[in-house]
């Protein structure tokens, strides 16, 4: 089995390096591997560390050897360009090798292409990665996970069923992690944006009185630091002066290992020229040198300088293309849709007014067909990069075009990367794009709650760069946005903002005096200040009850929601659902229940690994401890409201306890609930 997975996972190599001299125009290889690197954090971002990526496949070994109790995922989070495809194959391929060679008594990885296709299940997925081996199915793979031989590495999970195309994430992995029995180690690659919005959000809402037992750890793969790139660059004889002759958005840009080893490329081939400041981004020369490639292969004859399409309508059939993928939620099309796109970009109803095109167009980048699936000829674009910056041009189009319903529709349709976002906000006039973010509502969207949250996600990383580009926040207010990555305003100038009905992970405030920022229905989970800032009362319509941290740089931190609130009164914090002075005193019981649940939430497992004395068993469940004498009482009362279910399972050392939820600790959390059972619980928390 690991000589023929070694087979298959060569010849993947080899495809990705022969795509690279065949449509990009790249030269072979000569650059000495680098690994990866990621930091690991827990699911709620706690606890980092910094681990080379075979420290974190050392780590799958760990969790496949030992008895848990619950399904480790780990989600592998980057950029388009950052080495996730590479970092995984090779992860594998030296995986098969050891073992093959018997150098070891370790697992088996198992890689699973998802990219560039839909596909009905990740069963179908796991059967078209294993047709190989002759002798594995899903159903035989799902076992020999489950006994620790071998761990999933599942590549574009995000793409798998095509996007926001179905309702809740989890669902695709369900049947697995419920077939695993809280066993086995899956390995899965998402974009970062398709982790915070629909994977934790659908993990969140789950609430099946039996549901699987996994725990979730986040390894998000780091960008190269400038002396990793210069070394890289000097593998391919460019001095380090070229790089740092740069503009600083493009020496940024190339801590992705694509662009690095496109900008190499450019050098080596004489095809990078340098320029002035006020010349094209690296970016753009990119598009313009792929464009120019694929210009001279639609040319009437070898060698000619005219071409069926020129430089500009290629860019235009491109950027209708990736609009024709967002729709159909795939990153490959038929050869009918190519056409369709090239007569748009035209603006022509019949492709043979431009005689010889319909043809020509079948030599165009990506068509290929793929021989283990024996489909149709099929396009699509050698890298998720191009893909992001023509879809980017088609929605700087319609902005242009003030065609909002466009807009509106792509914004549903999938999460946007960072190079279509960046891409947007750099090519479209700021106030246009404000107008147009500005006229965006949810309740417009007529789909389903996913394509709501692909939405809102899509508005958050819009706003979070123009306000990274302007380096101001806008006094427009800004409603419906979930910002998935940190907004930090430290830097800004901030004059009278608003944020309406937005969700955020992390907010840092501004500093300096003068700000103000009003949060109207709208959840902050962690609020990070400089511990010289005494005056923040330009904060109003905090809710406190919703932030699991509130943090005073450098070391001061809150945890608990009474200490929480009197650090924002003594500062001058609107607080918008503050008990009143005169109010009782809440019971200790009653605050550390609020607590325990609230992480609960945030933990997203429906499963707690407890000692038998009732402790948590794993190190990452601190936040039990923020009241030490209630935790047990605690369990004890979920237990007696039959809201908790207590199960004894075999694992290695000291006898362990598998506290199994009834309900979502959301369902749980909610006072007011018309449930009996949780009612019965929250009167014993209460008398």
């Amino acid at each position: 089995m690991a000589s023929r997975l070694r087979h298959k996972l060569e010849e993947v190599e080899r495809q990705l390096a022969q795509e690279e001299i065949e449509q990009l125009g790249w030269q072979p290889d000569v650059g000495s591997h680098r690994e990866a690197h990621v930091e690991v954090t827990e699911y709620d971002g706690g606890n980092p560390r910094r681990k080379s990526f075979s420290q974190l496949i050392d780590e799958v070994d760990a969790d496949l050897g030992v008895e848990t109790g619950q399904t480790q995922v780990f989600f592998v989070n980057g950029e388009a360009g950052i080495g996730k495809t590479r970092a995984m194959v090779k992860a594998a391929l030296n995986r098969a090798r050891e073992v093959e060679r018997h150098q070891g008594d370790r697992p088996l990885f198992l890689y699973v292409k998802s990219t560039g296709r839909v596909l009905d299940d990740l069963d179908a997925a796991v059967n078209h990665a294993v047709a190989l081996t002759q002798n594995l199915t899903a159903e035989r793979v799902k076992v020999l996970c489950g006994k620790g031989l071998i761990a999933l590495l599942i590549d574009g999970f995000d793409e798998l069923l095509g996007g926001a195309a179905y309702s809740d994430a989890i669902d695709s992995l369900q049947d697995w992690l419920n077939a695993l029995g809280g066993r086995g180690v899956l390995v899965v690659s998402a974009r970062s944006s398709y982790y915070m919005n629909q994977y934790r959000s659908s993990v969140q809402r789950a609430s099946k009185a039996i549901s699987a037992s996994v725990r979730h750890s986040i390894a998000q793969v780091l960008r190269w630091t400038p002396a990793e790139i210069v070394s890289f660059l000097g593998d391919y004889g460019v001095p380090a002066a070229r790089y740092e002759r740069l503009a600083a958005g493009d020496r940024e840009l190339l801590g992705l290992p694509f662009f690095a080893r496109a900008f190499a490329e450019m050098c080596r081939s004489g095809d990078y020229e340098e320029s002035d400041a006020t010349g094209p981004s690296f970016t753009e020369r990119l598009l313009n040198h792929y464009l120019a490639r694929e210009e001279r292969k639609l040319a009437y004859q070898t060698g000619s300088t005219h071409g069926l399409l020129n430089r500009d309508e290629l860019r235009r059939t491109f950027e209708h293309v990736a609009e024709i993928m967002v729709d159909s939620r795939e990153r490959e099309i038929d050869s009918s849709d190519l056409e369709f796109a090239a007569a748009a970009a035209l603006d022509i109803d019949d492709l043979d007014d431009r005689e010889g095109l319909r043809e020509r167009l079948q030599v165009l980048c990506g068509l290929a067909t793929d021989s283990a699936t024996r489909g149709p000829t099929r396009f699509r674009f050698q890298h998720e990069v191009f893909f992001d910056n023509f879809l980017a041009g088609i929605v700087g189009r319609h902005l242009r075009a003030g065609r909002s319903a466009a807009l509106q529709r792509l914004l549903s349709r999938s999460e946007w990367r960072t190079g279509t976002v960046s891409g947007v906000v750099a090519a479209v006039d700021t106030e246009l794009l404000i107008g147009a973010l500005a006229g965006v509502r949810l309740p417009a969207v007529q789909s389903s709650s996913a394509s709501r949250d692909t939405v809102a996600t899509n508005l958050g990383a819009l706003w979070a760069e123009i306000i990274r580009k302007t380096a101001q926040m806008p006094d427009w207010p800004i409603v419906d946005a979930t910002f998935a990555g940190p907004l930090d305003l430290s830097h800004t100038k901030v004059g009278n903002a608003s944020l309406i009905n937005c969700r955020l992970e992390s907010l840092t405030l501004p500093t300096g005096p003068g700000w103000k920022l009003q949060l109207d229905r709208t959840r902050v989970k962690k609020i990070t200040a400089g511990a010289e800032q005494t005056d923040l009362s330009g904060l109003r319509g905090v809710r406190h009850g919703d932030l699991v941290e509130l943090l005073f740089r450098p070391s001061r931190f809150f945890y608990r929601r009474p200490d929480i609130l009197e650090a924002l009164r003594t500062r001058g914090v609107g607080i918008v659902d503050a008990p009143g002075m005169s109010s009782a005193v809440v019971p200790v019981r009653v605050e550390a229940a609020r607590h325990y649940l609230k992480n609960l939430v945030e933990y997203a497992s429906s499963t707690l690994i407890l000692k038998d004395n009732h402790q948590p068993d794993d190190h990452r469940l601190k936040w039990t401890q923020e009241y030490p004498d209630e935790w047990r009482p605690f369990v004890d009362r979920l237990t007696k409201a039959k809201l908790a279910r207590p199960e004894k399972f075999s694992a290695k050392g000291s006898r362990k306890i598998k506290l199994r939820l009834q309900f979502g600790a959301a369902n749980i959390l909610d006072e007011d609930s018309d449930l009996p059972q949780i009612q019965d619980f929250w009167a014993a928390v209460k008398g």
